[in-house]
């Protein structure tokens, strides 16, 4: 429950938005607002090798069509426009 001086169940939803309280109280000198990583984050197509692996795998362990970044890109959802996953299956949708 309690992780980095971070009462996590408490102060986050998500697992991201406790990893970042965790940067931000433990890591990130006073004043800082953030780190951008170097090529920035706008229309950028960088993901992980092992998120793309274990997708394809579930496409052959579930025999399903998953739409993900190297197969036409993320879906966005669209009740939240700005907003995408990783890997999508319109099949079970």
């Amino acid at each position: 429950m309690q992780k980095g001086n971070l009462v996590v169940l408490l102060e986050s939803i998500t697992i991201a938005s406790a990893c970042s309280k965790v940067l931000r109280k433990r890591f990130l000198q006073p004043d800082i607002i953030d780190l951008t990583s170097t090529g920035g984050y706008t229309c950028n197509n960088i993901y992980s090798k092992k998120a793309i692996m274990w997708l394809l795998r579930m496409e052959e362990t579930d025999c399903v069509k998953l739409k993900h970044v190297r197969n036409g890109g993320e879906y966005k959802v669209p009740e939240l426009p700005h907003f995408s996953v990783d890997g999508h299956c319109p099949e079970t949708l």
